[in-house]
């Protein structure tokens, strides 16, 4: 009777701990995506002088504010907001090159600064996203080991899924 309630105890216990992990990790992926949204309306405020009237600027800043938008209503890890994601990242970027593509805001010392704010934050999301996926996979193979499933069952404990926000 003992063997089995410290099997429960510490199997509980351990799929707590790994989801509480996971939980975490994904918390600080959050925190990192919205500092970049943030970054989008200063980019499109340091470039607007420089643009000219360009329809490709106000194509490229539209794609990027709703792209943005659509990428903040989705809070939960999924291939949707992996997705979302990749759609704000591309038109983030494609900002970032319209700057880098005008003589005048490629040398603005403002944009420069955004510019590599959005190379450091695109990198700190690739190492949290890999260490997030490091941590899914280990909390998914928790709930699926033969000694946790009778626990994970009980607890109506799910997998995990992965994401991949590329670079």
């Amino acid at each position: 009777m003992f063997v089995f309630l410290l099997w429960i105890a510490v199997g509980v216990r351990h799929l707590r701990v790994l989801a509480r992990k996971v939980g975490s990790s994904w918390g600080e992926i959050l925190l990192l995506i919205g500092a970049r949204y943030d970054l989008l309306p200063i980019l499109i405020e340091v470039l607007t002088p420089h643009a000219g009237g360009s329809s490709q600027f106000r194509d490229f800043r539209r794609d990027g504010i709703s792209n943005r938008d659509e990428a903040r209503r989705m809070m939960v890890a999924s291939e949707g907001k992996s997705s979302t994601e990749a759609a704000f990242r591309k038109a983030l970027d494609d900002l970032v090159w319209l700057g880098e593509d005008n003589d005048e805001a490629s040398t603005e010392v403002l944009f420069l600064e955004i510019k590599k704010e959005v190379e450091d934050l695109g990198n700190q999301i690739e190492k949290k996203s890999s260490e997030y996926n490091e941590l899914v996979l280990k909390f998914n193979r928790s709930v699926k080991f033969w000694l946790l499933v009778p626990i994970s069952l009980v607890m109506r404990t799910k997998k995990a899924k992965k994401i991949e926000f590329g670079k």
